[in-house]
């Protein structure tokens, strides 16, 4: 039986040299009665998106057998993905502003211009009653049939991620500028 290796072994390596590993090892000091291993479950995730992307449901199914297992936590829940997930989502900002500060050490790169990009994200789905989030809108794809998100990811001139707001699905473009001007001022 063969298991996938290679690309795992890059990924361990820009999780060291990212400062990945210390932002999620912080997290996990900050909840000492996690019953699953943090690190791994997000490396998983990553790994899975970076070879080829799929629902979270997918890396249960499939990709948990096909990884070099030594590197993985042994066999995976589905609930332990999604919970991985809110703690993410509930660490955001101390993740986003980590990194931030950690790039700026190693790569000694300077933030005078950052771009900023919006795109729309559907569900194949006509509810909006499932969130706040989930919206009709202007479709950059021309799905109007489908709820939607908007995504708005700032990147600095190197193109590295500095952060991204999600946004009802019916928000006008133009209106998402002032707010993530202000959320990176305060972030950074």
């Amino acid at each position: 039986r063969t298991f996938i290796l290679g690309p795992l072994l890059v990924l361990q390596r820009l999780f060291e040299s990212s400062g990945i590993d210390g932002v999620l090892n912080r997290i996990v000091a900050q909840h000492p009665k996690l019953e699953f291993d943090l690190r791994k479950l997000v490396f998983t995730m990553v790994a899975a998106r970076f070879v080829k992307p799929g629902s979270k449901l997918k890396i249960f199914e499939h990709w948990q057998k096909h990884f070099f297992p030594e590197m993985l936590t042994d066999k995976i829940k589905l609930h332990q993905l999604y919970r991985t997930l809110d703690l993410l989502h509930q660490h955001k900002d101390e993740i986003e502003r980590s990194l931030f500060l950690q790039g700026r050490e190693l790569f000694n790169l300077p933030v005078d211009v950052v771009l900023y990009d919006l795109t729309t994200l559907r569900f194949e789905s006509v509810r909006e009653d499932l969130g706040d989030l989930r919206k009709f809108g202007y479709s950059k794809e021309r799905r109007s049939d489908c709820t939607q998100v908007v995504l708005g990811l700032l990147v600095d001139r190197e193109g590295i991620p500095l952060g991204f707001e999600v946004y009802p699905g019916n928000t006008f473009e133009g209106h998402t500028v002032a707010d993530i001007v202000t959320k990176m001022r305060q972030k950074f």
